[in-house]
């Protein structure tokens, strides 16, 4: 195809849901006759800017000063997020003249995506950027990776061009390639370009790349990330650097000899039509179906989870492994915190637009199951996804206890926000400790299959706590089927001290309290650690205990979708300097309810032993 009849071809029609999906054959057409702005010149120079970094609007106001226009490949997902341009920011930079083009939507490597995932990835940044305004031509392939599938889905998603990075001589990579990229490019979809920039670059390497370019003319894209002054990492250059280099090269612009020019103004043409992603967006799951991908994480490539990533953020020490033996196959994930002071690690279904998060519909909730086992306490995280495919935390469950063998935790989430279409999820750690999950499962919570709880109602007169006395304990030494749990902003400390007739008891210390509290319970799981009930009745609830500061009941109920839920709490209970036991009758358990999990809390600053817990029947109970 020549020059003229491919741009006109392309210009003349949209591009269609099955040209993306199949992609143009002739991607490797010339781009055509040089633009008017670059026809006299010899050698032409690109400047462009990988990623969207914040910095990069100090790199447009350095550009601004000497009269230059760059290209910024951003990826449309991660525009406003912490440590990114913002859309005024980059309003501000296509307003001074600046070319806006795109780089995917996550920055995935796209050689390894399916084909619909690939068509979204390109295809839906492109759209997202041309509804911001935006006169999108040009792409940059993400970590320099491409082969003849993604240079088609880019032409197909109505680019110009595609840059590579490589293909020309530099300092010290790929001697006797040349100099300069060809005007026009053999292949536009391809385009050759020097290695990107780094630290380690010295003003006179980047003056003698130019040189060198001149040598023979023709085209020399130069590629830049980071752009500040102080710790700044691998892939930067100071402002200080890059208004040398920039003043350096304006000053050898002239009639003929070399110019500075956007990517779009070397390959020209006009803004084609964008293709339609739509028609690739997954639709949201339908009832009774896992919208979970390798739930059972059995299925791997070199080592790593199929469809899942790890997410770990904050202050500690944490890793991640496969273990051999899953609950019921032959992987599950372990993930092991130390030295923890902030954040958390979980493992996550990966942030793409479909492939593998689950997809799902505003106004609808989800019941989120995974089995795990734990020696510290855990809960769900929740991330959404938008309409333009960007990602970002939502919500999280209440805590999970500590569990020896695997149990399952439920939960189902809030009404999902109008302008949310995919969702990921995953238990995490916040603590020092290790946690193992397997078997992920996601429904919507209209349809969803019912969930296997353990426990029945006690029979009259008998003491429905498992473990009442504290005494026994797992294979880790902790207290079997209890759990501690806190909230808020305070201090807590957890030990193991002399009960009242002897052996085991449990004391929690608060040292500095601001709101929340902390008590031991029974632990929210699956498991038949929380005692049975039946809506309608009411239950007697007895602790003994010793405090030096107010205490009470508090009480959470789970639902027979096996979610656990705050539910109602005692009159206050005076301090105590020696055991003294309390006990309290509950409301009747509401309607959907199916088990109960209950402990003295203390919500200020002090300290509270409890021991023998009981809960009965009050019809029946014997006299506290």
């Amino acid at each position: 195809m020549g020059a003229s009849n491919f741009f006109a071809g392309v210009t003349a029609m949209a591009i269609t849901l099955g040209a993306a999906l199949g992609g143009i054959t002739t991607a490797h057409a010339a781009a055509g006759h040089a633009p008017t702005v670059i026809a006299n010149a010899r050698t032409v120079v690109s400047l462009t800017f990988d990623d969207g970094w914040e910095g990069q609007a100090d790199a447009g106001k350095v550009l601004d000063r000497h009269g230059v226009r760059g290209t910024f490949f951003v990826s449309s997902g991660v525009i406003g997020r912490p440590g990114y341009l913002t859309r005024t920011q980059l309003r501000q930079l296509s307003s001074a003249g600046h070319e806006i083009g795109g780089h995917s939507v996550s920055h995935p490597d796209l050689v390894t995506l399916d084909s619909e995932e690939l068509a979204r990835q390109i295809c839906k940044d492109r759209s997202t950027l041309l509804s911001w305004g935006f006169k999108v031509r040009s792409f940059a392939y993400p970590f320099a990776r491409t082969n003849e599938q993604v240079e088609r889905q880019a032409q197909s998603c109505g680019y110009n061009s595609a840059r590579m990075l490589g293909g020309l001589e530099s300092r010290s990579d790929c001697k006797g390639c040349g100099f300069a990229e060809a005007i026009p490019p053999s292949n536009p979809f391809h385009t050759r370009a020097l290695n990107q920039h780094d630290a380690s670059w010295t003003l006179q390497d980047l003056q003698d790349a130019v040189a060198r370019a001149e040598q023979v003319g023709g085209w020399l894209q130069l590629t830049f990330h980071h752009v500040c002054d102080v710790s700044c990492g691998e892939l930067s250059i100071t402002t200080k650097q890059l208004d040398e280099f920039v003043g350096w090269l304006t000053a050898r612009s002239g009639s003929g000899g070399t110019i500075v020019a956007t990517v779009g103004d070397v390959i020209g043409g006009e803004v084609r039509p964008v293709a339609d992603p739509r028609g690739l967006l997954p639709v949201p799951l339908a009832p009774g179906v896992n919208g979970v991908r390798n739930a059972g994480l059995e299925e791997s490539t070199d080592g790593q989870l199929r469809c899942w990533s790890q997410s770990a953020f904050g202050r500690h020490d944490s890793r991640f492994t496969v273990s051999t033996a899953g609950r019921n196959g032959s992987r599950s994930s372990t993930i092991t915190v130390n030295s923890h002071v902030s954040g958390d690690a979980k493992l996550l279904q990966a942030f793409d637009l479909g492939s593998c998060a689950p997809s799902v519909a505003a106004g609808r909730q989800y019941s989120l199951r995974a089995w795990y086992s734990s020696t510290a306490p855990t809960q769900f995280t929740v991330y959404l996804r938008n309409r333009s495919g960007a990602w970002s935390y939502w919500t999280s469950s209440p805590q999970f206890g500590r569990s020896s063998s695997f149990a399952q935790a439920v939960w189902t989430t809030p009404r999902i926000p109008p302008g949310a279409n995919g969702i990921s999820f995953g238990l995490g750690l916040a603590s020092d400790g290790t946690l193992t999950t397997d078997d992920y499962e996601l429904y919507d919570s209209v349809g969803a299959p019912p969930v296997n709880l353990p426990g029945a109602p006690p029979k009259r007169g008998v003491n429905a706590v498992k473990n009442p006395a504290l005494e026994q304990t797992d294979d880790g030494g902790a207290m079997r089927c209890w759990s501690t749990y806190s909230y808020g902003k305070n201090r807590v400390k957890w030990s193991v001290t002399e009960g009242e007739d002897g052996g085991r008891a449990s004391t929690v210390t608060i040292t500095h309290h601001s709101d929340g509290d902390a008590k031991l319970l029974p632990t929210l799981s699956l498991s038949d650690c929380a005692p049975g009930v039946k809506p309608g009745r009411t239950y007697s609830l007895r602790a003994s205990y010793k405090s030096s500061a107010p205490v009470q009941f508090v009480v959470y109920r789970r639902l027979t979708t096996g979610e656990w839920k705050y539910w109602t709490a005692s009159p206050h209970l005076h301090p105590s300097e020696r055991f003294e036991r309390a006990e309290w009758t509950t409301p009747e358990v509401p309607k959907g309810t199916d088990a109960i999990s209950f402990g003295l809390s203390l919500f200020s600053k002090g300290a509270l032993t409890t021991d023998d817990y009981a809960m009965f029947d009050s019809l029946g109970a014997p006299r506290p």
